[in-house]
């Protein structure tokens, strides 16, 4: 068997040579390996076990710590796809394209279990097909919202379903000819996901779709009543929103479809019917499903009606956020239908299910932001308690301990981590010192989240990095670049992967602070100061989340005594950015990126996020539409917590990974390649 490690950044596509896989099927994971085992063993029970190329695609080469030998035996050939941070499973599936050998290429779930003989009879399938669905039975039947989620969302395609050519089958685990999915080209990530339209456009391309009954795939469906409505709320949003844009339909006939919804109930439960409840092998569902699909199809009708006047919102992203990880959505009692069977001893289930150990953290450096922010996010932060602070300075150290007056204060930075009180430590001391305290803290058994700069140097970076590493299947380490945790940056990314604006031409960013009293380590290179390493790495590394794409080239120019700087960077796909940064200007952190189609444009301290189309009518009800959509932006700004969400949200994540097991992101990986090519630039520019 061999493995084979694959960047998501790369693209590639070696040839098949004889004997080769016969189908590439590709896993995702967002957060967890362990979340994949169970799929893996069945896929290790597949019948052609050995023709099989597995992609597993992780956010980073640390999430994979989770993987044991076992998982991955039987198969032909196993690659990994690093595809950094992944906000929408199918989207990141994506990457898998072009990293597959096999003329076929499927997709399996994490809560998706095929049957032994799936993958020898979609490959006999796809002789004559270029979609291959096949049927898709409940593989958790225990309660009835089970059945009402996968009534509604795979009525069409259940065992009992006729095969045969069809106009649809399944999006989520089903296969395709490579050649097919690499024809769309440009499109092909956008195509993926629940808003966009993948099958439409295969076949709209001349493709055929082929639904195989003669085998099936067992989908785990959400259990709890919440998630039900709230799943079928936002679906119905999206579906609504879709047949508005791809009718391009004027408000009277989006009125209409509106005020319509109360029937729409009736509509698909008659098709419902139809389709299985009607049928003599599913009328003893009809007492158990039936409440819950009630319930079901009057949250997606809701849904409808508030997406035919308001678009979908936010719920493209808020689905693809729930598709991360199922656990959290099904009732106790289905949690083992998630965990391979091999597993159940060792109470896999605790760790699939939500956390509820309290992480106790220590605080190294108590400086203006720890002030300002991270005691007050500590102090609040549900499954975290702050339980210990260390600062030299003795003005500065009392003022903490008032803040957070349930905390141990230090002058040593030692003494904390000899603290067994601390499970975790954020360390907010000058950059210079970031290695000697991390190398420590890892040493003592602690996490790790270490503000940015990762260090003033890199090969304090890659001692930092190195010392991580050597005890990374159990210890997180995260990298302060808090700006890509921001709502308004995920939303933009979604954005973009979603093809708002087209084929990204430009990406223009700057980011500046107000002239005001430093730290003298704030402006001293040696000590991890100036504004490259300052700001840029915050920018370098915002770019890289975005753009879902490395640094080739970077280059840079600066004055001002290293006040102010102007990045270029050219990425791996060859589009260029460019950014500002100085610590002398006015305050502000913008980022606009021009596509083929559009222009998003970020502004973080407004709270504003616009997508502008490429072309603007001037009409006089293009302009009060425009208007009218600023107010909104306005008011939600007012509605906006204060202060700054990144950081609260990364502390989140920190917490979260810890008691999960799971990835951190962005982690010290990220922070290493930040400053390499600041650095990089830095010295270029001599």
């Amino acid at each position: 068997m061999t493995n084979v490690a694959v960047s998501g950044l790369q693209h590639f596509a070696p040839p098949v040579t004889e004997g080769g896989p016969l189908i590439s099927i590709v896993v995702v994971f967002a957060r967890r390996f362990e979340a994949l085992r169970r799929t893996l063993t069945h896929l290790r029970a597949q019948t052609i076990a050995d023709r099989i190329e597995l992609i597993v695609v992780a956010p980073s080469t640390y999430a994979m710590r989770g993987r044991r030998e076992r998982d991955t035996v039987g198969f032909h050939s196993v690659r990994e796809v690093i595809a950094g941070e992944i906000l929408n499973v199918d989207k990141a599936g994506a990457l898998a394209v072009h990293a597959a050998t096999a003329p076929i290429i499927a997709f399996i779930e994490d809560h998706a279990f095929p049957a032994p003989d799936w993958a020898e009879l979609v490959v006999e399938a796809h002789r004559e097909w270029d979609v291959v669905g096949t049927a898709v039975d409940n593989g958790n039947p225990a309660t009835g919202s089970s059945w009402a989620n996968h009534l509604v969302t795979y009525g069409p395609w259940l065992p009992i379903a006729t095969p045969g050519e069809r106009d649809s089958v399944s999006r989520h685990n089903s296969s395709f000819r490579r050649d097919a999915l690499r024809g769309l080209g440009d499109g092909l990530t956008a195509a993926f996901g629940r808003d966009a339209t993948l099958l439409k456009d295969l076949r709209r391309a001349g493709h055929r779709l082929y639904l195989e009954t003669r085998t099936s795939v067992a989908h785990v469906n959400p259990s709890r009543v919440s998630t039900t409505l709230w799943l079928r709320y936002n679906a119905g949003k999206i579906f609504a929103h879709k047949r508005v844009l791809g009718g391009k339909w004027g408000l009277g006939r989006r009125a209409v479809f509106a005020a319509a919804a109360p029937v729409y109930p009736f509509i698909r439960l008659r098709q419902i019917w139809g389709q299985c409840l009607g049928h003599p092998s599913y009328r003893s569902l009809v007492p158990r499903a039936l409440p819950a699909l009630a319930g079901a199809l009057v949250a997606d009708a809701v849904g409808q009606a508030v997406g035919y006047l308001a678009g979908a919102g936010r719920a493209v992203d808020l689905l693809a956020d729930f598709e991360a990880e199922r656990a959290p959505h099904i009732v106790a009692g289905d949690q083992a239908t998630l965990i391979d069977d091999a597993d159940r001893a060792a109470a896999v289930v605790q760790t699939q299910s939500r956390p509820t150990d309290t992480v106790r953290v220590g605080i190294i450096g108590c400086g203006r932001v720890v002030q300002l922010s991270h005691l007050r996010t500590f102090e609040s932060l549900p499954g975290a308690r702050l339980t210990a602070l260390a600062e030299p300075d003795d003005d500065r150290r009392t003022a903490a301990t008032k803040r957070a007056a349930h905390s141990r204060p230090y002058a040593d930075w030692r003494e904390l981590l000899r603290d067994p009180e601390v499970d975790a430590v954020l360390i907010a001391a000058p950059p210079a010192l970031h290695a000697e305290m991390a190398i420590a803290a890892f040493e003592a058994g602690k996490h790790v989240y270490l503000e940015k700069p990762i260090a003033a140097s890199l090969a304090d970076a890659a001692r930092i990095v190195d010392a991580w590493r050597a005890c990374e299947p159990t210890r997180v380490g995260m990298i302060g670049h808090n700006l890509r945790c921001h709502p308004l940056y995920h939303a933009a990314r979604n954005m973009l992967e979603q093809g708002r604006i087209g084929r990204p031409v430009l990406v223009r960013t700057a980011f500046t602070g107000a002239k005001r009293d430093l730290p003298d380590w704030k402006r001293d290179l040696a000590q991890g100061g100036g504004v490259v390493l300052d700001l840029a790495t915050h920018h370098v590394d915002l770019c890289r989340f975005l753009l879902g794409e490395d640094v080739e080239s970077v280059a840079l120019e600066d004055w001002g005594d290293g006040e102010s700087a102007l990045v270029s960077m050219r990425m791996r796909s060859g589009l260029r950015v460019e950014s500002f940064f100085s610590l002398g200007a006015v305050s502000d952190d913008q980022c606009e990126i021009t596509g083929d189609k559009g222009r998003l444009v970020i502004d973080r301290y407004a709270g504003d996020l616009r997508l502008i189309p490429a072309r603007q009518q001037q009409s006089i009800r293009a302009r009060a539409s425009r208007e009218g959509a600023g107010i909104a932006r306005a008011v939600r700004r007012v509605l906006q917590p204060p202060g700054e969400p990144s950081y609260r949200i990364a502390m989140e994540r920190f917490v979260r990974a810890i008691q999960s097991g799971g990835a951190a992101l962005p982690d010290l990986d990220d922070g290493y390649r930040a400053l390499e090519l600041v650095l990089q630039a830095r010295r270029g520019a001599r």
